[in-house]
C-alpha cells in the first residue's frame, strides 16, 4: 500500500489513517470475566462499556484505560491494536490474537507461522 505522504505537511492524509481496535473481548475471556462485571470495577456504564468493546468509541481517556488494565490486570497493548488500512486478517491461534498486513503472506511466511 502506497503512502501519499506529503514531506511539506508532515501530515499523513486522513483516508490513509488506520484505527485502533479495542479486544477487550479477548482479555474478558482469558480472565473469565463478563462485559458488566468489568464496567462495574472500572466505574463506567455498561452502555459505554459496549461501545469500547464494539469498536464504536471515538476516544477514551487514559484514565479509562488504566482502570481497564487494573481490572483485567493486562497492559495496554494487550487491550488495544493498531490496524492498518486495508490490512487483511489472519488468526495466530497460538497467541490467541488476530494479525494484520497489508500484502498476502507468501508460502514461506505462511508455513512459518503455522508451525510458530
Amino acid at each position: 500500500m502506497e503512502m501519499n505522504f506529503n514531506p511539506e505537511s508532515r501530515e499523513i492524509p486522513e483516508e490513509e489513517i488506520g484505527e485502533i481496535v479495542f479486544n477487550i473481548d479477548v482479555m474478558l475471556a482469558v480472565r473469565k470475566m463478563s462485559v458488566s462485571e468489568l464496567a462495574e470495577k472500572v466505574g463506567i456504564t455498561l452502555a459505554n462499556m459496549s461501545i469500547l468493546k464494539t469498536g464504536k468509541a471515538k476516544a477514551v481517556k487514559v484514565s479509562t484505560l488504566s482502570r481497564i488494565c487494573e481490572a483485567l490486570d493486562c497492559q495496554p497493548g494487550d487491550i488495544l491494536e493498531y490496524r492498518k488500512k486495508g490490512a487483511r486478517a489472519r488468526y495466530m491461534e497460538n497467541r490467541n490474537r488476530f494479525i494484520y498486513s497489508d500484502a498476502e503472506p507468501s508460502a514461506s511466511r505462511s508455513q512459518a507461522a503455522d508451525e510458530e
